[in-house]
């Protein structure tokens, strides 16, 4: 990978921004730059547990450290390591409806008020916000991640 595009990259690893993050890793899973400063970004990303869609179709949320292994065990092939990377407890991947559902088993919504037009209270509240609530209260369902380089060459 170029110098530029690497510099590209690592400013986006930096980012405030989630969704960009989940970019750049995304893109580091397919095509690893070799490069120990993003080695050592993604290695401090593990530890980060901001929600956000780590998946387009179907849309599904999770924490940010659950898609970090793909994106550093492909550097560590990439500067020929042989690594192994157990994360616990982190949050499984969920789909709105499964994050509904949730709310719904959980009673989430049982203390909103009702509305005139019949809908679930549960329904009103934005997905996102349901999702931290979840979250908040330690309702979500957790996993553990396991990836290693030699998982990944067998892949190759």
């Amino acid at each position: 990978m170029k110098q530029l595009d690497v510099d590209g990259i690592l400013e986006m690893l930096f980012s405030d921004d989630a969704r960009t993050i989940v970019y750049a890793l995304h893109s580091l899973s397919i095509y690893p730059t070799g490069d120990k400063r993003v080695l050592n970004r993604l290695e401090t990303l593990l530890e980060d547990t901001r929600i956000a869609v780590i998946q387009i179709k179907p849309t599904r949320y999770s924490e940010l450290r659950y898609i970090v292994p793909n994106a550093l065990v492909a550097e560590w092939v990439a500067l020929e390591k042989e690594r192994r990377i157990i994360l616990r407890s982190v949050i499984s991947p969920v789909t709105g409806g499964e994050i509904y559902q949730l709310g719904k088993k959980h009673n989430i919504g049982a203390n909103l008020p009702s509305n005139a037009s019949g809908l679930d209270p549960l329904a009103l509240i934005p997905l996102e916000e349901l999702l931290y609530l979840l979250d908040e209260k330690d309702l979500l369902p957790k996993t553990s991640v396991i990836l290693s380089t030699t998982i990944v060459k067998r892949r190759l």
